[in-house]
Order: structure tokens, then C-alpha cells, then sequence
């Protein structure tokens, strides 16, 4: 090879056995010994990751062009320490890619430095606020908020107060309704005016919890959000939930339970990397291995 001492079939094991496999590069070295009687060390195995990222970095980039001329996307974010400070994993995901990214901050700003300022489409999203303030250049955001989200909440306080329980089976069933209406192939005019039949459901569901304090946060969570609970109604190919974001994040969650917290900017920087690439090419139902290897 050009630089180093390894050619890419290596750079790709190590590479995937540290992101895909979700070994330590401890147990990376334990494996190649054991398996090739390939001696690295720790730091090498760390090397070759490097080595790695710097080669499809620009493939990571092209991703997030790509994400933007999608018109609907999955957003969500979940907690990771970054030398033992608090950090966010954020993802953007959609029906074929996905692009990561690690930040300090939870807010809009984020979603504009992937999205950019022109992004007219639809963000399927939870209940945190960030969302709303962002805008796009028609000074508006089309959002779907996450029914599996809210029907959690109120199916908990359900099940530690009795009285709520008619008004729970009471929002499983606007729920429904607003699933039956997103595939029912009606012609946009009369998806309409079920919207508006929901909406006014929805608004009386709203008012007849007022006097349970038990509701409160709920309540208001859901009134908040009122606009963007029937989005997918109006455009049938977007989800009513965020559960699609949910399952591409999950595997970042395993690799965090397994580090523990990511150790400088490199490391942050691999993760965002190879997590997008290796998640991008199993959506496509491509060979992570062939794929790695062809780009080295």
C-alpha cells in the first residue's frame, strides 16, 4: 500500500470488527492474533481506523447532500459522553441512508448544519421543542410528531390510575383512526377533511383531561405539539411515528453501553464516520465488507 504496512482487506477487518462487530481494540488484536496470528497493538488498531476515516471521509459528506433532497427525514438524539462530558448523538435517517452526527448541543442549530436552510420537507420527530424553532426558508417547518411517544406516556399513567384508562383507549383509538386515514388512498381533498374531523377528536380528548392532574404533562405536551400530530394523513409516505430513527439508533447505544464515553475529537469524529457508512450500506442491503474495501 501507499502509506502504512497493511493492505485493505486488514484496514477493513480491523476497521468493521472495531464499529461493526463492536469489539474493543483490545479484543481486535486478541482476534486477528488469534484468528490470522496477526500481531498489532492497541494503538496500531487505532491507526488503521484513522487511516480509514480519512480515506471515505468524503463519502460521509456526500451522505449528508444526500439527506437533504430527501422530503421526509427521521430525526432523533440520545445522550453520549465525550471525555467524560456531555454530549448528543444525533441522527438523520430516511427509508435508504442515514448520517450521524456527535455535537455538545441538543438544539436547532444542528438540524441546520445538516439540513441546511432550505429544507421543505417533513421531519418525523419527538416532543422536544428544538424542533419547532426550526424553520425553513418559507419561514416554516412541516414536522410529524411521534404517536408511539405519546401513546407510551398516557398508556403509563393508565396503568398507575384507573380513571385514566378509558381516556388511554380513548387516544389508541384517534391513533387508529389516523393510520386507517394515512392508508386509505382517499384523494387528498377528503384526507383533508378527516384531518379536521381528528383534529377537532383530538382537541376534545384534550378537554376532558383538563381535570385530571395526573394528565398534566402529558396534556400539555400534546397540546404543544397540536399542528403536526396528523402531518402523515396529509403526506401518506410519512410514518406516524419516529420509530424508524429509534431502530437506527439503537445499535449506537449498544457501542456506548460498551465504551463507556468516546475519548478526544478522533475518536467522536471515527464513530460519525463509519456509524453512517455501515448503517447506510445494511439499509441498502449491501456487504459492509465489500463496500469498506472497494472504497480503500
Amino acid at each position: 500500500p501507499a502509506e502504512g504496512s497493511f493492505d485493505k482487506n486488514i484496514l477493513t477487518h480491523t476497521t468493521l470488527m472495531k464499529y461493526d462487530d463492536r469489539l474493543p481494540a483490545r479484543k481486535v488484536v486478541n482476534t486477528l492474533n488469534r484468528n490470522h496470528s496477526l500481531q498489532l497493538t492497541h494503538s496500531t488498531v487505532l491507526n488503521i481506523v484513522q487511516r480509514v476515516v480519512r480515506a471515505v471521509q468524503y463519502v460521509y459528506e456526500q451522505l449528508k447532500i444526500q439527506v437533504r433532497t430527501f422530503f421526509n427525514v427521521y430525526i432523533d438524539e440520545t445522550g453520549i459522553k465525550v471525555q467524560g462530558k456531555q454530549f448528543w448523538i444525533w441522527i438523520f435517517t430516511t427509508i435508504t441512508m442515514t448520517f450521524f452526527v456527535i455535537r455538545k448541543s441538543r438544539h436547532c442549530n444542528v438540524v441546520k448544519e445538516v439540513l441546511g436552510e432550505k429544507f421543505n420537507g417533513v421531519i418525523n420527530c419527538d416532543g422536544w421543542e428544538t424542533y419547532k424553532t426550526y424553520k425553513d426558508d418559507n419561514d416554516n417547518v412541516l414536522l410529524q410528531r411521534c404517536w408511539a411517544h405519546a401513546i407510551r406516556e398516557v398508556e403509563a399513567l393508565a396503568e398507575k390510575y384507573d380513571e385514566v384508562k378509558p381516556l388511554f383507549k380513548w387516544f389508541q383509538h384517534i391513533f387508529v383512526k389516523v393510520c386507517k386515514a394515512r392508508a386509505s388512498g382517499k384523494p387528498l381533498s377528503a384526507r383533508t377533511r378527516l384531518k379536521e374531523k381528528y383534529e377537532k377528536e383530538l382537541r376534545q380528548w384534550i378537554d376532558v383531561t383538563k381535570p385530571y392532574k395526573e394528565m398534566k404533562t402529558v396534556r400539555t405536551k400534546i397540546e404543544n405539539g397540536f399542528d403536526h400530530w396528523f402531518t402523515c394523513i396529509i403526506h401518506p409516505e410519512v410514518e406516524p411515528t419516529n420509530n424508524r430513527a429509534e431502530r437506527m439508533l439503537r445499535e449506537q447505544v449498544v457501542i456506548r453501553k460498551i465504551t463507556g464515553t468516546l475519548r478526544n475529537e478522533k475518536g467522536t469524529t471515527a464513530n460519525e464516520v463509519m456509524m453512517s457508512l455501515i448503517t447506510t450500506w445494511k439499509q441498502q442491503n449491501k456487504n459492509p465488507f465489500l463496500e469498506l474495501r472497494a472504497l480503500l
